[in-house]
């Protein structure tokens, strides 16, 4: 499930444009969260504002300085999303990655990491929702998340 803007700009790294990194937006707890305040008050300005504001929190799409052919899922400027744990785990020093973390924590199609990280963003709002028995959003409603508003 790739957004009609984000499938725009997925084209053309295809085509060769020299994009190097894409918001994905912020993390599906922040949203949830957000959604729900949203729904429980009157905001004060509007919805996109406070994700806005959140912006320094927002996972990115990353392709890496030092190899250019891998792409990452990225927090914080040194998290990585790990393709097994599901989890954003501390990017070790450079010198210090190893062909199991780039194995782990890299793509070299950024389309696959897409959809890994919008797979994962589903499954982590789902969960999210169900522990805190949030009733008043929906999951369609955290997955509609910056590139949409």
């Amino acid at each position: 499930m790739i957004m009609s803007k984000l499938k725009d700009v997925l084209e053309l790294i295809e085509k060769g444009f020299p994009v190097d990194e894409i918001d994905l937006g912020a993390p599906p707890v922040m949203l949830t969260l957000v959604a729900a305040k949203a729904k429980r008050t009157k905001l004060v300005y509007p919805l996109e504002l406070y994700i806005e504001h959140h912006l320094s929190h927002n996972i990115k799409l990353r392709r890496m300085s030092r190899s250019p052919e891998r792409w990452g899922i990225i927090q914080f400027n040194s998290n990585s999303l790990s393709k097994t744990t599901q989890e954003f785990e501390y990017s070790r020093l450079p010198s210090q990655r190893d062909e199991d973390f780039f194995t782990e924590c890299r793509w070299t199609d950024p389309k696959e990491a897409v959809d890994f990280y919008f797979d994962w963003k589903r499954k982590t709002a789902l969960r999210f929702i169900e522990q805190h028995k949030i009733t008043d959003v929906t999951i369609d409603q955290v997955m509609t998340h910056y590139w949409e508003l």
